[in-house]
């Protein structure tokens, strides 16, 4: 594959991501916003590259004023009722985060799922399912596929 420019490979990713946010339902968006706006702490979990996507995330909340942190973090409290968990698993079958899930739920934390599999064993546990709706491993296959 011969090398693309830049502003045809920044062109790609603008495509590829606004197709996908513009195939999310804002309802579920608009849950989410509040769920998260209303819990007294905010736990993140995934595994990969959706949890490297979520470290930012966690970042970028805690700016914002959110006690956000990441499960497993050396810093960690422990989650409790008035807390949820946003659990990040494009299969919603990840071994990892579908156990942080059930223990979560065990504590009576409310579950935001971020899936591209609403009826995945994780969704079966959430409060509030976020559907991308594309593949859940390797998306339309074009944004990656680019050399920088």
């Amino acid at each position: 594959m011969a090398t693309k420019n830049y502003r045809e490979n920044v062109g790609i990713i603008e495509k590829e991501l606004s197709m996908v946010l513009s195939r999310i339902d804002e309802r579920q968006i608009d849950e989410y916003i509040s769920t998260l706006l209303q819990a007294e702490k905010v736990f993140f979990v995934g595994v990969g590259r959706v949890l490297l996507a979520l470290e930012m995330t966690v970042k970028r909340l805690n700016h914002l004023g959110i006690n956000a942190c990441v499960v497993g973090a050396v810093n960690e409290p422990p989650i409790g009722p008035k807390d949820i968990l946003v659990v990040g698993s494009g299969s919603g079958e990840s071994i990892f985060p579908k156990h942080i899930t059930a223990c979560a739920k065990r504590y009576d934390a409310k579950i935001v799922h971020l899936t591209s599999s609403p009826t995945s064993s994780i969704a079966q546990l959430a409060d509030v399912i976020v559907d991308f709706h594309c593949g859940s491993k390797g998306g339309t296959g074009n944004i990656f596929r680019f050399n920088l």
